[in-house]
């Protein structure tokens, strides 16, 4: 039986709900770099004083999406990706980090980037980056049942599937192309992904090299 939670705890959670419902709409209306501190209390009805109990500071704001967004993809593992075959769970990972690739809001890329490249490790410290646990996690548990090819690593195959990932990300906001552009870009990522398939007879699987090499034009 779960324990029912005080008023106070109740209140909290529900003012949590209320900042972060803030924080999500500004970033899609105004971007992450103009909005302040004042705009989210306004938006969530609260005092800049209450802020301050919830949030130390702007920045631990976004540490907040990065960190939901994690727990998000995670529970897509979780209840749906784990289930399925593989490959075709990376495929389906893929598809879903490029759909929120395609919504974001270019001044949210330009700090994560930023944040990303110069506090990685405090970024990580305690909540590590979920798409490379989760596509790595995939690999193993393909190879394991002879459903991945054992060519690489799992973390190497990892790593290759977050610079395609980051790639086609950083190419569709800093010079987002046509429809028929962006496509292509998917596509590639999709057609190496099946390249991962345990061999087939005879296949010929590209080497990592090639592959990086390969990956170069859209990181």
């Amino acid at each position: 039986m779960e324990k029912k939670l005080t008023k106070r705890q109740q209140q909290y959670l529900e003012t949590m709900d209320s900042i972060r419902s803030a924080v999500d709409k500004l970033v899609a209306e105004i971007g992450f770099d103009s909005m302040r501190i004042q705009d989210i209390c306004g938006e969530a009805g609260i005092s800049v004083g209450a802020f301050y109990h919830y949030f130390a500071s702007k920045n631990a704001v976004f540490v907040d999406r990065y960190r939901r967004r994690n727990a998000y993809y995670r529970k897509l593992y979780n209840e749906q990706l784990i289930l399925m075959n593989h490959v075709d769970a990376l495929k389906e990972f893929a598809a879903e980090l490029l759909k929120y690739t395609q919504t974001r809001v270019p001044g949210v890329l330009r700090f994560y980037s930023k944040a990303i490249i110069d506090e990685y490790g405090t970024w990580n410290g305690e909540d590590g980056d979920a798409v490379l646990e989760i596509c790595a996690a995939l690999v193993e548990r393909g190879q394991a049942e002879g459903t991945v090819s054992t060519l690489y690593e799992p973390k190497s195959i990892a790593m290759m599937f977050n610079d395609y990932y980051r790639g086609i990300m950083v190419s569709e906001r800093i010079s987002p192309g046509t429809d028929e552009e962006y496509e292509a870009r998917r596509q590639v990522m999709f057609d190496w992904l099946e390249t991962l398939r345990a061999a087939r007879q005879g296949e010929k699987v590209p080497t990592e090299s090639a592959l990086r090499l390969f990956a170069s034009d859209f990181i």
